[in-house]
């Protein structure tokens, strides 16, 4: 089902038990903008960043985000990977998110070697051993 070369028995299980979506849909074709989209739910034309390369440290000024929506549910949120939507009091751990890795001050990873910091910190993060996808991803 997944590698020829790795054993990947709970992710080949997390597939055939999931769902299998053949069809998906992106608010944009660009970076920033799409990623407002998922952050919001909104249209990034609503929010005024219909391209990349724009100032976009204001842009979640005034918006309630995922991760502000996830933690009023009672949820532990992490962010992993380039934000690229805003900084200083815009940041993700500013915008509901409990820790953020890999997201330098431009909005994406400072060097490759934060991918591995990034597996060593999550191997023992807490949010996720002692949750449901703890198993799913063998660190439980």
């Amino acid at each position: 089902m997944g590698s020829d070369l790795y054993q990947t028995p709970n992710i080949d299980r997390l597939k055939s038990e999931g769902l299998w979506f053949t069809n998906a849909y992106a608010t944009h074709s660009t970076c920033a903008p799409s990623r407002l989209g998922i952050m919001t739910g909104k249209y990034p034309a609503r929010l005024g960043i219909v391209h990349n390369g724009v100032d976009d440290a204001h842009a979640l000024v005034g918006q309630y985000t995922l991760g502000q929506a996830m933690k009023e549910a009672g949820y532990q949120t992490c962010h992993i990977g380039k934000w690229h939507i805003g900084n200083g009091d815009q940041r993700p751990q500013l915008r509901g998110f409990d820790v953020s890795i890999g997201s330098n001050y431009e909005g994406q990873p400072g060097s490759y070697i934060l991918l591995k910091e990034a597996v060593l910190l999550l191997i023992g993060f807490q949010i996720l051993a002692n949750s449901p996808l703890a198993h799913i991803l063998s660190i439980a």
